[in-house]
């Protein structure tokens, strides 16, 4: 496809047609697009003619050929598009750079110091919340593919990629293989590296190496081939395990087989003797029906590594054979420590295998053979000698047991690039430049060149499309002031998002002009051209002052700080006015991305709060072709007659000190005045020192040759022109002349930061901290390897003003923190993995505040326990259990409780052995102990005999295997069945929303269930049956308020206890509290107290269309509805339903709220008392007028428009605000009739309607009182009555429909008439 690109309108690129053709072979632009007209062609961003030739996939821009600068914008499109975002940037941006030049960049170079201490802008943390090196968690590794290759300017702390992990077992010992890549290469440094924020020095066994990038570099050992590790977990029994690798290209495989527990036989004296496992491994491509038998090493080590010979036999590293009884997978061990052993096959076929494993035979499986064995990882191995050229890269072997535990460790290291390649055109050849110079580092990002072997590759912009004497004179500023960018790019961006970083840094701006880079800077700089009002257009001059009142007086520095092992730092800078006891409580927050300098931020820092202190003037002018003669970021001298900068002309005439002027200037006596003239032919500005004025002529003491017809600015010294930096040079309507919009300059910008440079102090004083923190450690792990575990918790403080919260830990031996997570504020708890058992720590909780800085926090130490053998179990207790077979024979249970220990943090079960000590008093010698079984809580012995005396043990485990060394003991006796239950005792019954009865269990029987009823017929299926059930408890419906409730126990032999009974009256709940308070279009309903009877109060509302029923809890209920006359009826409702009503009635109205009567008051006396003051200013006569009045400090307007025909008032709130103008009120008079419209229209006087009125919702309820009603009888009333009454409560009647009612004085009906 040939993607063809039209714009239309040089002026607007934006607007631009696209259209995707098919591509023909051999085929020119003009084919693709032809029209009238002169236009202009570019392919992939390069200048082309209408015969070009284009290949397939190309982009063509093509745009009406205009003279001028606007070529550029067809090549800078043309690139765009053509590399996929890289000069994405020119795309749009490019008009406003060109036309409108660069009043962005003004405002990203100086206007970003104008901070505001009201609206101050929000840190930019588009890079730190995405990048794994930049966050407030620190330095991560990432993991996985799609990220994009690291590109390190400067000296940064880094974590990398990791590209590769594989573990390597050997017999006890474990080693983690980790390869990371540190990004592009070539780095010039590698260092420091550290595991888990120490030193990898402190660790033993450790190998590390190290590959800069270059593309001759040699392969990192252990990673020649490359490993893709399956983690497992599958205990092997006697049958298979299958499992497929992962890949369908293998080279070889490695199983890895581990024994947690260790494998021994625990012997009689306590010590471990011999024993084995025999385990079996089969192989098969994906697809074939037949296993291949694979040959295990009884032995470790290399023994277990063998390859494939030819077919499917294997042989040894010495090519002997493997078909041997050392390979029969037997493994002997006396050890209770865990190990492992790896089997490994090379040479396969490249293929898609998969293998199944299992054990064959064990010596034993008493709880005396410690053998269990497991499946722990499948790894697929290709052969790979790929050495990543041009990536750097940091390989890691490293000794995982009892130094790594758990997940993979962190990795960090300090690495550095110090020289990016730099085309100087004045000796025409590339030279090396300093990598952590701004300048330098967006020159890299723009052209992209790299050293491979002995060549220079350019990957970005050629080298001619950049101005070397601009980026040099930029970096040379850099340099002087010491600015650095140690930065290093690690998520995707756009090339102009990655230009901000150093520009920020080096204080300058990269600008296109056409196809060209080039770049300007902000720093102290010399005027270069003179503009006065000779050659500024008439008329054309303007000025503007910015506000200074918001402006912040203090600024926030958010930057790396190297000296703190590169973590994120902030450091307060203040300006000169700043006061703690008025200033501002938000102060203004900046970032700066690739500072790693305290010093450097704080001179950035008094930077901005200058720039916020004096750049407060910005000028326009329009001036003739001279204004070819500076350009953006230039220094110009204006003067002007308006704002009386000096005196200004052009010179008549030069004999030798002598200038002769265009018009006589005006001195005093007593001072000093100075002439500054521009040469017409270099533009240079020279400065006279003025003797004497006469005339037209001037005296100057210098002799310095001046051309006629030179531009002047006479005036006092230093007052005759003031400087200014350019902001903008944009085309006008005219070809002759050129806006230039410009900012005052102040050389005082631009003093050195000399002053100590303060301490960071984040202590905060105030509530905004952390305010308690809580520790606890636990130990976790399974199969016998344990680690340890923190849980931290912290409470925030009452005011809410904390926005996250960091979390960092240490050993108490380490210097380093280790950082944990930045949580948000909703967040009060986190877990530290994979701290080491027996150890000492300390936590850190640290919040942000609304200020963004870093507080004090809290800091809490913990001491990890060693680990323990378990605390034996509490409260052993035994009772008897009978059962009943269906022949009637009976057998006896011995039900074993016990509780858990009383640090029960690790107690998983409780083993329960029993050993017969005598029957029927008899001693029974020679007995071994039984095992009867594990729990938690419980374990049954059955099938025992009556009158047997045994003794029970129970011995505590943890969920890691460890068997307590000591063990509770209890004797008992195997009690004989009673055939009658005893009485359950403890038998109650609690009333809520349930009434549930409880009670004691009954032991002395076989108990079958519990029968609960309200008589004393127990067995009876009646009505007065309750419940019948298996366990202490029951939820009952009950009818009856007073009663009493029988309680039976009943045996398995069918025999029924002596009745527990529970005797109850629950009397009617009383009638509650009732306050009806009306609001607008509804109610509020207060409740006396709930009584603890009542689990709820139930309320009726009851209204002439619809009746809503409510339960709450709550002592209020708020009710909405239309207008009209309601019935409330409210009770407290208990577990046999309603007790006595309380009811009320009330009337929900529809009233206007006084506030805006009194509102309407307050208007109509303003207008009142301004009538007369502007009836003078407006008493003119017009055929059409329109006055409008805004008060933009309370945001409201009113506007009177008269017509010939019609008069219109309004008066509109919210001006100046995002929802614009809100009409609020309107009258409209008119021929065709009166429009109002208003919150709220209020009529004083007598009002008469001579027509018809049509009505919505006019009267509302409660507004047609008695006086107001007068009818000839009462058939005029018509609809249905309701509810009448002759007064609310006490004696009274009430008419309802056909009934007529009397009621007493307490509110007991007495009379009843009608039907009913």
């Amino acid at each position: 496809m040939i993607n063809v690109i039209i714009v239309n309108n040089p002026f607007k690129p934006e607007q631009r047609d696209t259209k995707y053709l098919p591509f023909k072979q051999g085929k020119s632009i003009s084919y693709y697009f032809s029209a009238p007209g002169e236009w202009a062609y570019s392919v992939n961003g390069h200048e082309a003619a209408p015969d070009t030739v284009v290949n397939d996939e190309d982009y063509i821009v093509v745009m009406p050929r205009v003279e001028g600068k606007f070529f550029g914008v067809l090549l800078s499109i043309g690139m765009a598009v053509f590399t996929g975002g890289i000069a994405s940037g020119a795309i749009f941006g490019i008009q406003s750079l060109i036309w409108r030049s660069v009043i962005a960049m003004a405002v990203g170079m100086i206007g970003n110091a104008i901070v505001s201490k009201l609206t101050a802008p929000k840190v930019d943390r588009s890079n730190s919340e995405q990048s794994n090196t930049y966050g407030w968690g620190g330095t991560e590794t990432v993991t996985g593919q799609g990220y994009p290759l690291a590109v390190t300017y400067g000296r940064m702390k880094s974590a990398g990629l990791l590209l590769s992990r594989h573990v390597i077992s050997d017999g006890e010992k474990q080693y983690l293989n980790l390869l990371y890549c540190a990004g592009e290469g070539e780095l010039s440094k590698i260092e420091d590296i550290r595991i888990n924020a120490n030193p990898i020095s402190n660790y033993k066994d450790v190998q590390v190496d190290i590959r800069k990038g270059t593309n001759d570099q040699t392969v990192i050992p252990n990673f020649n081939d490359n490993f893709a590790d399956q983690s497992l977990n599958y205990e092997l029994t006697e049958s298979w395990n299958t499992q497929q690798v992962q890949g369908d290209a293998c080279d070889a495989i490695e199983l890895t087989v581990g024994f947690p527990n260790g494998l021994y036989y625990s012997n009689d004296s306590g010590g471990a003797d011999r024993t084995s496992v025999t385990l079996k491994a089969e192989i098969r491509k994906v697809g074939d029906e037949s296993w291949q038998a694979l040959p295990l090493a009884n032995q470790k080590g290399m023994a277990g590594h063998i390859k494939r010979r030819d077919a499917w036999n294997f042989i040894k590293s010495d090519n002997n054979v493997t078909n041997t009884s050392d390979y029969a997978g037997r493994i002997e061990e006396a050890t209770n420590n865990a190990f492992y052993r790896v089997f490994r096959f090379d040479n396969l076929e490249k293929a898609r295998y998969e293998i199944r494993m299992r054990c064959s035979a064990k010596d034993g499986k008493s709880l005396r053979h410690i053998n269990k064995v497991y499946w722990v990882q499948l790894t697929q191995i290709i052969y790979d000698d790929f050495v990543h050229p041009g990536k750097a890269l940091i390989g890691i072997k490293a000794l995982a047991t009892s130094q790594l535990s758990g997940t993979d460790p962190k990795v960090t290291w300090i690495q550095e690039r110090s020289e990016v390649y730099v085309f100087n055109p004045y000796i025409n050849k590339y030279e090396a430049q300093p990598a952590d110079n701004p300048a330098w580092a967006a020159y890299d990002l723009i052209h992209i060149c790299r050293k491979i072997g002995g060549e220079y590759i350019v990957f970005g912009q050629p080298h001619m499309r950049l101005d070397y004497n601009a980026f040099k004179a930029w970096a040379d500023k850099c340099k002087t002031n010491g600015f650095t960018f140690n930065y290093i790019y690690d998520t995707a961006m756009r090339l102009w998002d990655a230009l901000k970083y150093p520009e920020a840094v080096g204080r300058g701006k990269v600008i296109p002009v056409g196809t060209r880079f080039t770049c300007v800077s902000d720093y102290q700089s010399t005027p270069v051209q003179l503009f006065t009002v000779a050659n500024i257009k008439h008329g054309s001059f303007t000025e503007e002052f910015q506000g200074v009142e918001a402006r912040a007086n203090s600024v926030e520095i958010s930057f790396l700080n190297k000296d703190k092992d590169y973590e994120r730092d902030v450091i307060p800078v203040y300006g000169d006015t700043y006061d703690e006891s008025d200033t501002l409580t938000n102060p203004a927050q900046v970032e700066l991305m690739g500072c790693t300098s305290l010093e450097q931020a704080y001179k950035h820092g008094k930077h901005f709060l200058r720039c916020n202190k004096y750049e407060i003037r910005t000028v326009t002018i329009e001036a003739f072709t001279d204004a070819i003669a500076c350009t953006v970021g230039d220094i110009i001298l204006i003067q002007h007659d308006i704002p009386e900068w000096g005196e200004g002309g052009r010179v008549v005439a030069v004999s030798g000190q002598t200038i002769t002027l265009d018009k006589e200037v005006s001195v005093q006596p007593g001072k000093n005045y100075q002439l500054l003239i521009r040469s017409n032919s270099t533009d240079i500005v020279s400065t006279f020192n003025v003797v004497n004025v006469s005339g037209l002529n001037v005296i100057v003491k210098e002799s310095i040759p001046v051309q006629p017809d030179a531009v002047y600015a006479f005036g006092e010294v230093s007052k005759s022109a003031k400087p200014f930096r350019v902001l903008a040079i944009t085309k006008t309507l005219s070809e002759m002349t050129r806006k230039i919009q410009c900012m005052e300059y102040y050389p005082e910008l631009y003093v050195s930061d000399d002053g100590t440079v303060p301490s960071i102090d984040y202590t905060n004083r105030g509530a905004s901290d952390i305010q308690a923190v809580g520790l606890a450690s636990d130990v976790y792990g399974a199969n016998g390897i344990m680690y340890s575990r923190i849980g931290v918790t912290w409470q925030l403080p009452r005011d809410g003003k904390v926005s996250n919260v960091v979390v960092n830990y240490r050993n108490v031996k380490s210097d380093t923190w280790t950082y944990i997570g930045n949580y948000p504020a909703s967040t009060n708890t986190t877990t530290i993995s994979d701290v080491l058992l027996g150890a000492n720590y300390e936590v850190r909780v640290q919040a942000i505040n609304e200020l963004g800085q870093l507080t004090t926090g809290v800091t809490k130490s913990i001491a990890i326990p060693k680990m323990q053998t378990p605390e034996d179990v509490q409260n052993l207790r035994v009772l008897s259990r009978y059962n009943q077979t269906a022949d009637k024979s009976v057998y006896y249970d011995l039900q074993v409780l016990f509780d858990p220990p009383s640090n029960p943090a690790n107690f998983d079960v409780a083993e329960i052995w029993y050993l017969l000590k005598s029957k029927s008093g008899k001693p029974v010698p020679g007995q071994e102990w039984q095992y009867a079984g594990s729990s938690n809580s419980q374990v049954i012995i059955k099938s025992l005999g009556p009158g047997e005396e045994y003794r029970i043990k129970a011995i505590s485990v943890d969920r890691f295997g460890n068997r307590a060394e000591t063990a509770q003991m209890v004797d008992v006796i195997v009690k004989p069945m009673d055939a009658i239950p005893d009485t359950p005792s403890n038998f109650g019954i609690t009333f809520s929303r349930n009434a549930t009865a409880s009670w004691n269990e009954v032991l002395n029987a076989d108990v079958d269930y519990y029968e609960l009823r309200t008589d004393n017929n127990p067995g009876k299926d009646t009505n007065a049956l309750l419940a019948r059930v298996k366990g202490t408890s029951a939820v009952l419906t009950l009818s009856k308020r007073a009663d009493t409730v029988y309680l039976y126990a009943r045996s398995t032999l069918g025999k029924y206890s002596t009745a527990a009974t529970y005797e109850y009256n629950v009397p009617q709940l009383a009638t509650p509290e009732l306050v009806v308070k009306s609001q607008l279009g509804g109610f509020n309903l207060y409740f006396s107290t709930k009584p603890a009877q009542a689990y709820a109060i139930r309320c009726h509302v009851i209204g002439d269309e619809r009746t809503d029923d409510f339960e709450t809890t709550s002592t209020m209920l708020t009710y909405s509805n239309s207008a009209g006359i309601y019935r409330i009826r409210c009770s407290f409702v208990d577990v046999f339903g309603d007790g006595l009503v309380n009811e009320k009635q009330v009337v929900i109205k529809t009233q206007i709220d006084a506030s805006l009567l009194d509102l309407e008051s307050l208007g109509l006396n303003k207008v009142d008392e301004r009538i007369k003051e502007l009836d003078k200013k407006f008493n003119t006569n017009s055929e059409e007028t329109t006055r409008r009045i805004t008060n933009l400090a309370s945001h409201t307007e009113s506007r009177i428009t008269e017509l010939a025909g019609s008069i219109d008032l309004q008066v509109k709130k919210s001006i100046g605000e995002i929802d614009g103008g809100e009409l609020v009120s309107r009258i409209n008079l008119s021929q065709s009739g009166v429009y109002i419209a208003g919150e709220l229209i209020h009529i004083t006087g007598a009002t008469k309607f001579d027509d018809n009125v049509i009505v919505n919702k006019m009267i509302q309820a409660n507004a047609v009182t008695a006086d107001k009603l007068h009818v000839e009888n009462l058939a005029a009333v018509s609809g249905t009555i309701g509810l009448l009454r002759s007064k609310e409560t006490g004696a009274r009647v009430e008419i309802q429909d056909n009934l007529i009612t009397g009621f007493d004085d307490d509110n007991n009906p007495r009379i009843k008439l009608g039907c009913w």
